[in-house]
């Protein structure tokens, strides 16, 4: 499957599966907002330097968002795999008094893991909604459409890069709001 077209299949992708489908997905949908931007550059020229400042300005936020995305994944993977290393450890501790609440905790930070990334993947499904619904990354090829969002006064371009800032503060309150309901830090 390239990476232009839609997903398909129970997993979503042929061949990708869990983790990966979901990385997949996170990409290729703000991978919209970058073709979109790379439109914009097009626009430039020596006398309208406009469209590379409104490029960067929507860029900025998305690629800094997909940083965020894939730490919380991969932070993810590694709480998991230090989980399943220390397992062992964690079930003899179990069976003494001592070592019931280090058991507890460590089940309760793996829990933790796993909402934080279903927090983050909310953000990001929140903010690459946004995108789709404002109709801007679907057809950038379109100079006519691309002309009509750089203006300073589209409320189009500006929900748009708000999303991608909103986006970045929304997966790190997911990550407040997990460690909060799982008791972990």
């Amino acid at each position: 499957t390239s990476t232009a077209e839609a997903p398909h299949g129970v997993s979503g992708i042929g061949g990708l599966e869990g983790m990966s489908s979901l990385v997949w997905v996170a990409h290729n949908g703000v991978f919209q907002v970058f073709r979109m931007a790379q439109t914009m550059l097009s626009q430039a020229t020596l006398t309208n330097p406009a469209p590379i400042l409104m490029a960067v300005l929507t860029v900025l936020p998305y690629a800094l968002l997909l940083i965020v995305y894939f730490a919380q994944v991969v932070v993810t993977i590694f709480r998991v795999m230090m989980f399943a290393a220390l397992s062992p450890i964690l079930m003899t501790a179990l069976g003494f008094g001592w070592g019931k609440d280090i058991a507890l905790n460590g089940v309760r930070t793996l829990f933790a893991a796993f909402m934080v990334l279903f927090g983050a993947t909310i953000a990001l499904a929140i903010c690459l909604y946004g995108v789709k619904e404002l109709g801007i990354a679907e057809n950038p090829e379109s100079v006519k459409d691309i002309s009509n969002v750089l203006r300073l006064d589209s409320p189009t371009l500006w929900v748009a890069i708000a999303l991608g800032w909103l986006g970045t503060a929304f997966m790190a309150e997911a990550t407040g709001m997990a460690n909060s309901i799982a008791g972990s830090q």
